[in-house]
């Protein structure tokens, strides 16, 4: 059973079998606590069983008390006898959390039953701390390990040791090179241990070694500890790894090939087009021709999205919303997309990657473009409070695909949800990226991107995060 209540909260005792009145007015510095008396073993059980921070016995039923709490629960137990009996202390002594106290030594004057009741009932709250928090760590699916100063592991959750295809028991004492491929042990020593010792912490990738020999790809975080031993985090990245190696294999190729495949099928559908005159048969191959440049431009457009979102780093940087959104709505309009801008207050700004901005609008006039019946005028206009800016990307009379993003939103393409390109599933990505949401809105026929704003003086210049 845990605690009743903890180390910060009044304690809940009962007594039992005090009929002698031996606990009179040794109790009485218990003023944080709430204590009971309870007449039967039966009740007192039934106390234990709600919670309780410590039982109080005396008399000749001691003995049959200490043995029902035990029987499910680890309570502590104070047993004053006063008989004196070595078979009742011998028994008491075997349990943890119990104390046998021979009722003459009460009335020692160095004797404070209250003050070792309090102590045992704050061994047993830090003992059942400690079992919740090893529950925890033995429950956690990340592999959890603790090394002392000499690299030799004093615990290791059994998720820690699976990886690597050991029982717990069996890396405990053992020194981690074990589980390393000898390129990897000098890259720990040489690279790793001392950058942990000098900043404290480390997170990165290695590769591991099982016991059969097998070498897996880890992602690892490292902590050092007071002792100078270090606690380890471990993740195994194989599925993550191969699914992203999977996925670049089958972007690069797809790419690739359907851009070259693409360009000989057009080649060869131009051909034909100068070979015949017969409308029956120019008219599907011009149909084929307007559908090949569409996938073409779509794959061109996968390649333009696939480099701005790959980048090893984006390049943020304060954004003067006014001035960006100007510039880059006088390029939409010169582009022949109607486009209007309306200012926002003066001086706004967010932390953004301009270039990947400044693609994110164009793909939200295109796709607003796109959903209208007829020519439209894109208005774009700037909003603020003093956490938050709203670029709200408006085109009258367009019909906005709201299954489209309602996939989007989804965050995943199912055979009933799909959606017809790429292009608000790059917006989404890319805002995300940067930090910032996208909503639809079609009483409004318009998209707004949310983002974070930070805080600026008057000339534009950036002070400090909102």
């Amino acid at each position: 059973m845990c605690p009743a209540t903890g180390p910060e909260q009044p304690t809940t005792l009962a007594v039992y079998g005090d009929d002698d009145g031996v606990f009179d007015g040794r109790l009485a510095g218990f003023t944080d606590a709430t204590v009971v008396e309870v007449a039967t073993v039966a009740a007192l059980l039934d106390r234990v069983d709600e919670g309780l921070d410590c039982v109080l016995c005396t008399g000749s039923d001691a003995t049959a008390v200490l043995d029902g709490v035990r029987a499910e629960h680890r309570t502590p137990v104070v047993v004053v006898d006063g008989a004196g009996d070595v078979t009742r202390a011998s028994r008491v002594s075997e349990h943890r959390h119990t104390l046998y106290v021979p009722t003459e030594r009460l009335d020692d004057t160095d004797y404070d039953l209250e003050a070792v009741t309090r102590e045992l009932v704050a061994d047993w709250w830090a003992v059942t701390d400690s079992r919740r928090r090893l529950a925890a760590l033995e429950s956690a699916r990340e592999g959890i390990g603790i090394l002392d100063a000499n690299g030799e592991y004093v615990y290791a959750n059994r998720a820690y040791a699976a990886k690597y295809g050991y029982e717990t028991a069996d890396l405990l004492g053992e020194h981690w090179r074990g589980l390393y491929p000898s390129e990897e042990v000098s890259r720990f020593e040489e690279e790793i241990l001392p950058t942990l010792e000098r900043e404290g912490t480390w997170t990165g990738t290695a590769i591991g070694r099982r016991v059969d020999g097998e070498e897996f790809p880890e992602e690892l975080s490292l902590a050092m500890l007071d002792d100078g031993g270090h606690v380890c985090v471990l993740r195994d990245i194989t599925d993550r790894q191969q699914r992203e190696e999977r996925l670049q294999v089958l972007d690069r190729v797809l790419r690739h090939n359907l851009r070259n495949k693409m360009s000989i099928i057009q080649g060869y559908v131009g051909d034909a087009l100068e070979e015949t005159t017969d409308p029956a048969v120019r008219e599907p191959l011009e149909t084929a021709r307007l559908e090949g440049a569409e996938l073409l431009g779509l794959a061109r457009k996968a390649r333009t999205f696939h480099r701005l979102l790959d980048r090893a780093a984006l390049d943020p940087a304060p954004v003067d919303l006014n001035q960006f959104m100007a510039d880059a709505v006088a390029s939409i309009a010169a582009s022949g997309v109607p486009t209007e801008f309306q200012e926002g207050p003066d001086a706004v700004a967010v932390e953004a990657d301009p270039a990947l901005l400044d693609s994110v609008l164009a793909e939200v006039v295109e796709v607003l473009v796109e959903a209208a019946d007829a020519e439209t005028t894109v208005t774009v206009t700037v909003a603020a409070d003093d956490a938050s800016v709203d670029i709200w990307v408006v085109a009258d009379d367009a019909s906005l695909p709201s299954y489209e993003f309602a996939v989007v939103d989804r965050g995943e393409e199912t055979p009933l949800y799909h959606g017809e390109g790429i292009g608000l599933w790059f917006v989404r990505w890319a805002t995300v990226l940067m930090g910032g949401r996208v909503d639809l809105d079609t009483d409004e026929d318009g998209v707004c991107l949310s983002f974070p704003r930070v805080d600026t003086t008057d000339d534009g210049t950036v002070l400090h995060e909102a």
